[in-house]
């Protein structure tokens, strides 16, 4: 049930991401595409396919004594988790984190509903490969990206989400009920005032405010550096640009 809300929200994303500009014709399969399967655009950057040589060894990547350079702060009883996905196409979902419990919660907006959770400290790296933001289809990776990882005005919001919940209503195989829930959490997913532009790594970067973590492009490569560690998202961005720093000085 969750994994069809999460498609439907992702639906209602995408739309908003091609009515910037790309195509809507194929979007539902393009995402099918995108979450199963490596992105296929070659990558000519030298620096890109370095990072892209560490997708299945992000601990080489960042190793821990090179995180624990930059955040000296505690780790008690921090454990180390790294997801690999199978099969290897889609080695760009792996995950690569340090976690220790925090006192920091975080509210939760689903619908007319509010939740509570409680957040863990997390530092590592993340979809290293490729992740949706070729969705929009666009001639480079660099528009791609600036697409993508973007605050969308009220007005496209508005537009994206009213089709969206028109398409998802005129599917019999989701009720009125599944498609309001999945409209509230994309809306969740794309917040007003979400990504901050992160001038002076790679080819572009971005700053997700939400969740803490930094999304580099280096070629058609993209890399996320997780630092969820602080109330104060200053705090995270400066500890995820200098993480950032060390991947990129990898290779120079």
């Amino acid at each position: 049930m969750r994994k069809n809300l999460l498609f439907l929200a992702l639906l209602a994303i995408s739309l908003l991401l091609v009515s910037c500009g790309g195509d809507a014709e194929g979007t539902s399969a393009t995402i099918t595409s995108l979450l199963s399967t490596e992105d296929a655009t070659t990558n000519d950057s030298g620096k890109g396919d370095c990072v892209l040589s560490y997708q299945r060894k992000m601990d080489e990547l960042l190793p821990l004594d090179v995180i624990k350079k930059h955040y000296t702060g505690e780790m008690p009883d921090a454990k180390m988790k790294y997801d690999k996905s199978a099969p290897e196409r889609d080695a760009s979902k792996d995950k690569y984190l340090y976690s220790w419990k925090s006192d920091r919660t975080r509210i939760i907006k689903i619908g007319n509903s509010t939740m509570e959770i409680p957040l863990q400290n997390e530092i590592g790296v993340m979809w290293l490969g490729s992740d949706l933001f070729m969705i929009g289809k666009k001639a480079t990776p660099l528009e791609n990206f600036k697409a993508y990882y973007r605050n969308p005005t009220q007005e496209e919001m508005d537009l994206a989400f009213k089709a969206a919940e028109e398409r998802i209503k005129s599917d019999p195989n989701y009720s009125k009920e599944q498609a309001e829930t999945a409209a509230g959490m994309a809306k969740g997913m794309a917040a007003k005032d979400k990504f901050e532009d992160v001038p002076g790594l790679g080819d572009a970067a971005s700053f997700n405010k939400e969740e803490n973590y930094l999304t580099v492009l280096v070629g058609a490569t993209t890399f996320q550096i997780v630092a969820n560690v602080s109330k104060e998202k200053a705090v995270n961005l400066d500890l995820a640009k200098k993480l950032a720093k060390e991947v990129l000085d990898k290779c120079k």
